[in-house]
């Protein structure tokens, strides 16, 4: 799988995540904000017809828009985000 088919299932994780959350303890958010540093998950896929793309990406854009329809994405340099410390090299 390509990384950014990981990505986008990363992305899928984090909108069942916080439909899981906001359905187990009722929140009543305004609005919820999410990151990311996939270009290709950001300007390629999201906010797109899910109905334009290969099966495998089409079932888990629509997913997303389903999920947290009117959540924002934000995307942040790579550097900046804390998720991707975990898969860093590091030297020790």
């Amino acid at each position: 799988m390509s990384i950014s088919r990981h990505e986008l299932q990363a992305a899928v994780l984090r909108s069942r995540l916080a439909e899981t959350v906001k359905k187990s303890y009722n929140f009543k958010m305004k609005e919820i904000h999410f990151r990311s540093d996939s270009i290709t998950v950001f300007t390629a896929w999201l906010g797109s017809d899910a109905r334009n793309f290969q099966v495998f990406v089409a079932n888990r854009v629509g997913e997303i828009e389903e999920l947290i329809n009117g959540c924002q994405w934000h995307l942040i340099p790579t550097e900046e985000n804390d998720a991707d410390e975990a898969t860093r090299a590091t030297n020790m």
